[in-house]
């Protein structure tokens, strides 16, 4: 299709599927399955280094999602690791749900070849619907957007607001000097040590996919 089949505000999403809040429906693999939506968090960038982008990262990434059944959530962009893991997730038979802030899109980065479209006022609003509608994260590697989303989530489970799974996709070792400083947080007693279970550290995607099997509710 050329156009999402659904471009929705926010508001009238979360009215039209009768939740005044965090929307759990229209996100599913198809209509015999359990809702399985990983949220793919990746900032949108403007160039993809080889080892990011190609075999060992999005494009594989999105291709696993899809053939494993699962859809995906996430930013709606269509540029960068971010708009590589949705086409490759679609291409592999995925559904893809995007929520993307009102003042990008009316600066036209979303993706409007996904399934479903939602506008939200406010980047918060998107981040909260985003998990909401979410039953595991999965960060790539990304710059200062990736960060904030991750960090938040992470902050969210610590203070007992959810309790979904967190995957980080150490490809390359980029995500080494954030993990070092987690571990510096804890040894200086700023975090407790249970903050380490909170995120699941993976090189590869096949061991991704072997954790996020193990990690969401068998699915029929």
């Amino acid at each position: 299709a050329d156009h999402a089949t659904g471009v929705f505000t926010a508001r009238h999403f979360a009215v039209r599927n009768g939740h005044q809040d965090v929307v759990k429906t229209l996100i599913e693999a198809d209509a015999t399955r359990p809702p399985s939506a990983p949220a793919g968090e990746a900032a949108a960038i403007a160039f993809l280094d080889p080892p990011y982008g190609g075999g060992l990262g999005a494009r594989a990434l999105g291709a696993a999602l899809g053939r494993a059944g699962y859809a995906l959530v996430y930013g709606a962009g269509d540029a960068g690791l971010m708009g590589e893991t949705a086409r490759a997730a679609q291409e592999a038979g995925a559904r893809i749900t995007g929520f993307i802030p009102r003042h990008l899109y009316e600066l036209e980065v979303a993706n409007h070849r996904i399934d479903a479209l939602i506008v939200t006022e406010t980047m918060h609003e998107r981040k909260k619907l985003m998990l909401g509608n979410a039953e595991a994260v999965i960060a790539l590697p990304g710059g200062p957007g990736t960060l904030d989303e991750l960090i938040e989530v992470l902050t969210w489970r610590h203070l007992g607001l959810h309790a979904k799974p967190a995957f980080l996709l150490n490809t390359a070792g980029y995500w080494e000097p954030l993990l070092a400083l987690f571990e510096h947080m804890v040894a200086e007693g700023f975090v407790g040590a249970q903050f380490r279970d909170y995120l699941t550290v993976v090189e590869t995607v096949d061991e991704l996919m072997a954790a996020l099997g193990e990690a969401l509710p068998a699915r029929e």
